[in-house]
């Protein structure tokens, strides 16, 4: 009924899933502070505005947050399944 084989402590979905979930949390924080610090009045966003992504950053705030939202749904269905 039970095996002698010791059970594996993490299996490589549930840390593929975790990592792009931080990456794109990451990203989307970037990408938010840029946004931020675009406004006149963007308080202590702006002084960090030499190390924030340049460029067109809203098309990456909304990817980073569809891949956020892509992650979730997958851990659901692997959760399910």
């Amino acid at each position: 009924m039970f095996s002698d084989r010791p059970r594996p402590r993490t299996d490589a979905p549930t840390v593929l899933l975790h990592w792009t979930l931080f990456l794109a949390l990451i990203g989307s924080l970037a990408t938010g502070f840029r946004i931020s610090a675009d406004r006149l009045d963007g308080g202590w966003a702006s002084a960090l505005i030499g190390v924030l992504p340049q460029g067109d950053v809203f098309r990456w705030h909304l990817w980073a947050g569809f891949a956020v939202s892509l992650v979730m749904l997958a851990y659901a269905v692997f959760l399910i399944v």
